[in-house]
C-alpha cells in the first residue's frame, strides 16, 4: 500500500528527536496464503492494532517480479507480508504490546493465523533519525 506521507513535515535542522519509534513486523507466510493474509490484515488485524495505539504506516507483500538489478540480491523463495507502525516512543509501544497480550480477540486472531505462517513473525524496532518526517 506504500507509505502515506500526506500531512508530514520535516523538522528544522538541529531539532531534537521526540523519541519516536517505527516497528516493522515481518510475517513469513505459506505461498498459498499470501494474498488472503494481506486482505485479512487490513480487514481484521489493522483495526485491532490501531485500537491499541499503533499508527499503521504501510503494508507490503512479496513482489514476484524478476530481479532486474542483480547487484541487489533478493530472497526469491520467501513469501512475506510486512507492516510498519509508528508509536510516540518505546513506552507507548510497550503499552501497546501489553494491551494486545490482554486482548482475547488478538490472541484468538494470532492462533487462527498461525496456520498460514511458515514461522514466527519477526519484529524490528526502528528509531527514526532526528529529521525524519513527523506529523
Amino acid at each position: 500500500s506504500g507509505f502515506d506521507l500526506d500531512g508530514l513535515v520535516r523538522p528544522a535542522r538541529g531539532a531534537m528527536s521526540a523519541g519516536r519509534l517505527v516497528v516493522a513486523t515481518i510475517y513469513y507466510l505459506r505461498e498459498d496464503t499470501l494474498t488472503g493474509f494481506a486482505a485479512a490484515y487490513r480487514r481484521e488485524m489493522a483495526p485491532l492494532l490501531e485500537g491499541h495505539g499503533a499508527r499503521i504506516l504501510a503494508q507490503y507483500v512479496t513482489d514476484r517480479s524478476k530481479n532486474t538489478f542483480e547487484r541487489l540480491p533478493v530472497r526469491e523463495k520467501e513469501n512475506v507480508f510486512v507492516s510498519f507502525a509508528a508509536f510516540d516512543d518505546a513506552d507507548a509501544y510497550d503499552r501497546h504490546l501489553k494491551a494486545l497480550a490482554a486482548d482475547r480477540r488478538w490472541r484468538a486472531m494470532l492462533a487462527d493465523y498461525a496456520v498460514r505462517m511458515e514461522r514466527t513473525p519477526e519484529t524490528l524496532r526502528l528509531a527514526p533519525t532526528p529529521r525524519s518526517l513527523v506529523r
